[in-house]
């Protein structure tokens, strides 16, 4: 930046020339620092290049398909760290843990969507290939991000409805003050 503010007195294809340059330093810093980091591991294998993913063209990122990329959702594993969930297993019963990797790469359950995507994409969808089929063209970033939010939304039911059978049924608060006001007449 301050080299950025140094030059703007330059010619405009200077700037812009020191523009780019600095850019594409601020990317590769933070390259090094990603694949340094320990944390972000999981989104670090769907991306480990960040210039790619930056510079894409195409396709936008929705609120399930950071889950996805993220591996933060309504993922059982995910959600068992904030004691939402009494287990991390798949609900399938496959003794996995339910967490994006099972849940978009192994899962029975989705296997049918995940083949059809597999079929879409031209074969081998793994973590490793996934964000790179995205990247290719708008085609293939639109179809995961169906299949993602397809997924995504049966899971958030799935939690959602499990949620709501453990919590103990609540008495709307007029109700309740009807209740109460007739207990204390009595």
């Amino acid at each position: 930046r301050n080299q950025l503010y140094a030059a703007r007195g330059a010619n405009p294809a200077e700037r812009e020339e020191l523009r780019r340059n600095v850019k594409q330093r601020s990317i590769e810093l933070w390259q090094q620092k990603w694949s340094a980091s320990a944390k972000g591991r999981w989104t670090h294998r769907l991306i480990p290049k960040l210039d790619s993913w930056i510079n894409c063209q195409h396709g936008e990122v929705n609120f399930y398909l950071t889950q996805m990329l993220s591996n933060h959702g309504c993922f059982r594993a995910y959600l068992l760290k904030f004691k939402h969930e009494n287990i991390p297993d798949c609900r399938a019963g496959c003794g996995a843990p339910e967490d994006a990797e099972h849940v978009f790469f192994h899962c029975a359950r989705f296997g049918q969507a995940r083949e059809e995507l597999n079929v879409r994409l031209g074969g081998g969808i793994e973590p490793e290939t996934i964000v790179r089929f995205m990247l290719e063209k708008e085609e293939n970033w639109s179809a995961v991000s169906s299949f993602t939010n397809d997924i995504m939304t049966k899971l958030r039911e799935e939690e959602q409805s499990r949620r709501k059978a453990r919590e103990p049924e609540t008495i709307a608060p007029r109700v309740m003050q009807r209740r109460l006001a007739d207990f204390w007449k009595h």
